[in-house]
């Protein structure tokens, strides 16, 4: 199995598009030939995905190789909506989506928790509320090549 995570960050972005529907996702930031689309003066919910690592795990040595070892890697999904409750659901179905799913050359996806709350702007009225979660799997799992 390679290091390269491609693979598997492609198959997590491939699986967040399809818990969410027609919801647009978008990999770390909306691209700048992009415009949020707006409908009665409020921005279309929109997901962003951040994909990090591989980081070498701290519990699992290769005997032969280090290019053997397991490695961890990270995933934050944002979901940003113009109303809170609609945040809240988007991120609900991620959580449901992506909690325990197994991307192809990784193993389970796990909730990684974290301070996740709601957040918008307390300085004027929000038009846009940010529902964050994070995960991580592990990835180069020798016991696949078997």
């Amino acid at each position: 199995m390679a290091l390269d995570p491609t693979p598997v960050f492609d198959d997590v972005l491939a699986r967040v598009q399809s818990v969410i529907g027609a919801t647009k996702v978008y990999v770390a930031e909306v691209p700048e030939d992009k415009d949020i689309p707006v409908v009665n003066a409020l921005p279309v919910p929109f997901v962003s995905i951040y994909f990090g690592g591989p980081v070498r795990s701290s519990r699992d040595r290769h005997i032969t190789t280090s290019r053997n070892d397991t490695t961890v890697l990270f995933f934050t999904v944002q979901a940003y909506a113009p109303r809170a409750d609609i945040a809240r659901t988007i991120k609900g179905r991620i959580i449901e989506g992506l909690t325990g799913y197994r991307p192809v050359d990784g193993g389970e996806m796990i909730l990684a928790g974290g301070n996740t709350c709601t957040r918008a702007s307390n300085e004027v009225r929000p038009t846009q509320f940010l529902e964050e979660v994070q995960f991580t799997c592990r990835s180069n799992l020798s016991w696949n090549e078997l």
